[in-house]
């Protein structure tokens, strides 16, 4: 589930932003039990992913970002927010497949 402005229409910011966060930390409790010497840093931000993971990228020392297996010509894929990335980054980048 994504939540976008447009989704929402009129929706309360703080609603949203506690929604999301929720639904976050549902997804990562897997994750943080799987792996619990990872340190995660959840943040819930309201902009375009390649945007917010650019920024991102400037305080981290490795980004590390899913990638479609194929696209429909079952050619390699790294979709529009890697791309976006790639062509802006401030640490390395790690694409790894679905």
């Amino acid at each position: 589930m994504r939540l976008t402005g447009t989704e929402r229409p009129g929706a309360d910011a703080r609603e949203v932003t506690a929604e999301a966060a929720g639904w976050l930390a549902d997804l990562l409790t897997f994750w943080r039990e799987k792996y619990p010497d990872v340190e995660v840093a959840p943040d819930v931000a309201h902009a375009s992913p390649a945007r917010v993971l650019a920024g991102a990228s400037a305080r981290a020392e490795l980004v590390v970002l899913g990638r479609n297996s194929a696209d429909d010509s079952g050619q390699p894929s790294t979709g529009a927010t890697v791309h976006a990335l790639l062509s802006h980054p401030h640490s390395p980048v790690a694409i790894v497949p679905e």
